[in-house]
């Protein structure tokens, strides 16, 4: 997404993916050197400290010294459909904005270098959840450090949509989906209407014949 995009379907807004520049350093899993566990995904940008963007209109619900988690303020449409609630989590910017409420397409952080980093980057996590609750895996990743996960997380494919106007650069393997706004209750009317005059049509040329 960029800057200041909005795009909403039927009244809900669409979860975009927070940047205009798609590049993904890490994925979770087993052989991850930092995300052993979990959902979680690294993502830079051309240059140190890019910004990134709302999603879509959140609320704040935490923060610690370099993490901060916000909340749909209603329904989202993602690739999984129209989700009650979805959580995204921001790790590592330096200085992230103290407004506790943004709206779709508003500047909300930086990546950055804050905490447990071995580059500037964003640690985007995301759940279908309420509220966020970390989960202790009991497990040390190779970087050294105790690999918590958030919990009902989800990875990015099953999250967000690219608006078409992202630079993509590398996904690893994830099937980010671009939005195309599926045919609409008018379009859907408007075959039927086809198809019954085609089929009208056809009668009367059948009742000319005889």
């Amino acid at each position: 997404m960029q800057a200041g995009e909005r795009l909403t379907y039927r009244g809900y807004e669409v979860c975009l993916f927070p940047l205009d520049y798609v590049y993904c350093t890490q994925i979770s899993g087993p052989g991850s050197t930092s995300h052993c566990c979990g959902t979680a995904s690294d993502w830079i940008g051309p240059y140190d400290f890019y910004p990134y963007y709302a999603p879509f209109s959140c609320t704040r619900i935490y923060q610690d010294s370099d993490t901060v988690c916000y909340i749909n303020d209603a329904p989202v449409w993602t690739p999984d459909g129209l989700q009650q609630h979805v959580i995204i989590s921001f790790t590592h910017d330096r200085n992230p904005p103290a407004a506790t409420h943004y709206d779709q397409g508003d500047l909300i952080g930086y990546t950055g270098d804050a905490g447990f980093v071995m580059g500037v980057h964003v640690h985007l996590d995301q759940a279908f959840d309420s509220q966020r609750v970390l989960i202790d895996s009991g497990i040390t990743c190779q970087a050294g450090n105790r690999c918590y996960y958030i919990r009902n997380g989800i990875t990015p494919e099953h999250c967000y949509y690219l608006s078409g106007s992202e630079q993509i650069v590398q996904t690893m393997g994830q099937n980010l989906q671009t939005w195309t706004q599926p045919a609409g209750h008018a379009a859907i009317m408007l075959l039927l209407i086809k198809a019954r005059k085609r089929r009208a049509d056809n009668g009367k040329r059948v009742t000319r014949l005889i």
